[in-house]
């Protein structure tokens, strides 16, 4: 069977049926490891077992001295696993399937990417904002209509933040909306939010250099606050927010 062959077994499958990926990898190794197996019974049965005469100069006398069979091509079993691997891995993550019910890399480049921004923005002092809080009513029409979506400002201040505004960033061609809320000790902290494919996942907290961020999703939406806080802090701000939102 050729190499190509095997390729289009798997990917054949249905990306978004796991079951169908591995069993079609399963049949893709099956397969190179038989034509392995003949391959090498094949090599074994043409093997060259004569031997060659050399003549000692000193005795005059001739020995036969037998000739190593040549050894045969490397199997093709690693060859075969190491196919179906490959392949079935570009369609797996290549063709976005769901593990955990999000793109493998969907919500990590989310969380990537608003942790650089807010590298950057949080350290900001004349240009925190794009639209400052004095005109919410205009912020959360243009994010809202961005997002395809209501969206309201939580109210942070029994946490001690003092909303300041906020503006739209991109991530993976889609708008992000960000908020973001001044305290008076520490730089200021973010809540970012973006829809997302995939269902829903409970809050997880991640680590980034000196930031925490705090994630979840529901409803086809991403919510992220970021800041230089520590677990608790953030988990508390982010429970704080999903009541809200």
């Amino acid at each position: 069977m050729r190499d190509d062959s095997l390729i289009r077994i798997i990917c054949a499958a249905d990306a978004a049926d796991p079951e169908d990926l591995f069993l079609r990898a399963s049949v893709a190794i099956a397969l190179c490891n038989k034509r392995a197996e003949a391959e090498h019974a094949e090599d074994a049965g043409s093997a060259d077992h004569s031997a060659f005469i050399v003549e000692d100069s000193d005795h005059g006398a001739a020995t036969s001295v037998p000739v190593a069979p040549p050894r045969p091509a490397p199997s093709r079993l690693h060859y075969g696993w190491a196919l179906a691997a490959s392949v079935l891995a570009a369609v797996t993550f290549g063709g976005g399937v769901m593990w955990g019910g999000k793109a493998p890399s969907e919500r990590a480049d989310l969380i990537e990417e608003v942790a650089g921004y807010h590298q950057i923005y949080s350290r900001e002092t004349t240009h925190l904002v794009e639209v400052p809080a004095s005109e919410t009513g205009q912020l959360t029409a243009w994010l809202g209509a961005r997002l395809e979506r209501d969206l309201t400002v939580p109210d942070l201040a029994a946490a001690g933040l003092r909303f300041a505004g906020g503006r739209m960033l991109v991530v993976n061609d889609r708008p992000v909306a960000e908020l973001m809320y001044t305290r008076d000790q520490g730089l200021p902290i973010a809540i970012c939010i973006s829809r997302i494919d995939g269902k829903p996942w409970s809050m997880d907290v991640e680590e980034h250099g000196a930031l925490r961020l705090a994630s979840w999703g529901k409803d086809a939406y991403a919510y992220i606050v970021v800041g230089e806080l520590d677990d608790a802090a953030v988990r508390d701000l982010a429970r704080r927010v999903d009541a809200q939102i």
